[in-house]
């Protein structure tokens, strides 16, 4: 298993820049969103749609930055890369269990995904972290086999305080 920590963008001034709804709680975010110029350029992972239906079955709030309406376009890949996930503080703070569960829907899937498949299984999952403050962004990155992946939830819990 790998994980890498990094400075993000503003994610707040970001979202006033594209006129976006500002995100709270989690949020897929699509893979341009630090550069694309509108919100009409949105550039999606192929399993956002897949991501936001299970949330949504297990009753895991998501927010979205656009209006559901609004057509978007995907990326289409052979590797297994999950839509990069905002987590805003009041997850942190308020119901840190939620990214337990969050990271357990994540986890089945995937591995019910890779179910019969030979050889090495490798997904990577980038998540951005809103800080205490609401000014300061990290992304966390975790690349490795599905069955790690929910217990990655005591890294992404460390950040309460940063």
């Amino acid at each position: 298993m790998e994980n890498t920590v990094e400075d993000y963008i503003d994610v707040n001034e970001r979202v006033k820049e594209l006129n976006c709804e500002r995100p709270t709680t989690f949020c897929f975010l699509p893979e341009n969103f630090e550069n694309a110029s509108s919100i009409n350029e949105f550039v999606y992972n192929e399993n956002t749609i897949t991501f936001r239906k299970l949330f949504k079955k297990f009753n895991i709030k998501e927010d979205k930055l656009e209006d559901l309406s609004s057509q978007f376009r995907q990326r289409r890949s052979n590797d297994l890369y999950t839509p990069m996930i905002f987590i805003g503080y009041s997850i942190l703070s308020q119901n840190p269990e939620l990214i337990s569960e969050g990271l357990n829907v994540l986890s089945n899937y995937i591995t019910d995904l890779f179910k019969g498949t030979i050889g090495k299984k490798e997904v990577t999952v980038e998540f951005v972290i809103e800080s205490k403050t609401k000014e300061n962004f990290k992304k966390v990155t975790f690349k490795g086999d599905p069955e790690s992946l929910k217990y990655f939830d005591k890294i992404l819990k460390s950040f309460k305080d940063v």
